[in-house]
């Protein structure tokens, strides 16, 4: 059973990427989150599989609570988007915040 997380492109079907090129799986959810953090408490709590980012399911892979189950498929990236009040005034705050989700989100770009 697969966790699905509603905002995913596709609905009720995963488009993953793998060796053999794209293939689209139909799921049987078990559940359905519109939030990164239910969908992966569930796969720990053992409610299924979930598809989510590495940085998500790192440490949880490391103690063990999560197991990577199809390691040579990926899903098409994702955007992630920083947005603030229009105008060339960017706060000192916001510009460093940006930058640095920029630095950390960057290392867990998959290498071309």
């Amino acid at each position: 059973r697969c966790l699905n997380l509603t905002p995913m492109a596709g609905g009720a079907s995963w488009q993953l990427h793998g060796p053999g090129g794209a293939v689209t799986v139909d799921l049987d959810c078990r559940l359905q989150a519109n939030d990164v953090l239910a969908s992966h408490v569930a796969a720990v709590a053992g409610f299924g599989i979930a598809a989510t980012a590495d940085f998500v399911a790192a440490q949880a892979i490391a103690r063990g609570e999560l197991v990577q189950v199809l390691p040579r498929w990926t899903f098409a990236d994702a955007a992630i988007h920083a947005v603030h009040a229009a105008g060339l005034y960017v706060p000192a705050r916001a510009r460093a915040f940006i930058d640095h989700m920029a630095a950390v989100l960057a290392e867990y770009r998959a290498p071309d």
